[in-house]
């Protein structure tokens, strides 16, 4: 009998523990220096220069209404909003 098992990335914001799906996860890089964008949603930090492309920070905290614990990370999700779910192995 073969089990299908889902690869998940936990994390937590606040008191809130979050997990996404392993395969809609590109990587998980330090935050660099992020450029403002003028006149953005809220929720959108800035963005910062990822090997040659542009990349969109976005707050989650923002996005889920979770008020600001004065935690911040040093690191950033990067997610591939093109992916299918296909399993990758």
């Amino acid at each position: 009998m073969s089990e299908n098992k889902t690869k998940v990335l936990q994390f937590k914001l606040s008191d809130e523990n979050y997990c996404v799906n392993i395969d809609n996860v590109t990587e998980i890089v330090k935050t660099k220096e992020l450029t403002n964008i003028p006149n953005s949603p809220e929720e959108v930090k800035g963005v910062m220069d990822l090997r040659g492309n542009v990349t969109t920070i976005i707050n989650p905290k923002q996005i889920f209404d979770i008020k600001n614990d004065g935690y911040n990370s040093e690191f950033v999700i990067v997610f591939d909003t093109n992916t299918n779910n296909k399993n990758k192995g």
